[in-house]
């Protein structure tokens, strides 16, 4: 992550535009993840994680006073792993691959947590790379999917902050590729 670039394209994105905040948040994306991969291992829904630190990354983009953008947001997601964790721990849970099934309130797909077989990763990774067909939002859910996270809110909701739209909207395009899931699963 280039530090001066990042705080030139906040520069511009405080003087009005707007494109500046997709590259913003493309650069800094890579930070989060990372975080979010550490918090999945002791957390349920690292989802709310994801949506608290996007938060705090764009009232802090529109906060003139902060010089060094770069370091803040490493500050910020710092902070906000720590207390993350301290606040939402839960057992760990060894659990391989496992199909989802249900009356569609539950998350359909399939959950990869802590295990080390790299054949059972790479077989779900094609599996992902199959269902979402190259759509980047599909691709998002899914990852959420196994993750563990079930709550169709939080999901459209993190959808709606990085692809723009309305939450209500995603969540019927959630609703609508579960269903398109389990056709092409079965």
């Amino acid at each position: 992550m280039n530090k001066q670039h990042l705080n030139t394209l906040v520069a511009e994105y405080r003087g009005g535009n707007e494109l500046a905040f997709g590259e913003i948040f493309r650069m800094v994306n890579p930070l989060i993840e990372n975080a979010s991969r550490l918090i999945e291992k002791v957390s349920d829904d690292p989802t709310k994680f994801d949506c608290r630190v996007l938060l705090k990354i764009k009232k802090a983009i529109e906060d003139p006073t902060i010089k060094d953008f770069g370091g803040y947001v490493k500050t910020i997601i710092g902070n906000e792993r720590s207390d993350f964790l301290t606040r939402r721990k839960r057992k760990r849970e060894d659990i391989s691959m496992t199909a989802m099934e249900g009356d569609g309130d539950e998350d359909l797909g399939y959950q990869f947590k802590s295990t080390e077989d790299t054949e059972a990763e790479v077989v779900f990774k094609e599996r992902v790379t199959l269902l979402a067909q190259g759509d980047p939002r599909k691709t998002l859910v899914l990852e959420q999917w196994s993750k563990g996270v079930s709550d169709n809110k939080a999901i459209s909701e993190l959808l709606a902050q990085l692809f723009g739209g309305k939450a209500t909207g995603h969540r019927s395009f959630i609703k609508r590729f579960r269903t398109e899931c389990r056709e092409m699963l079965s």
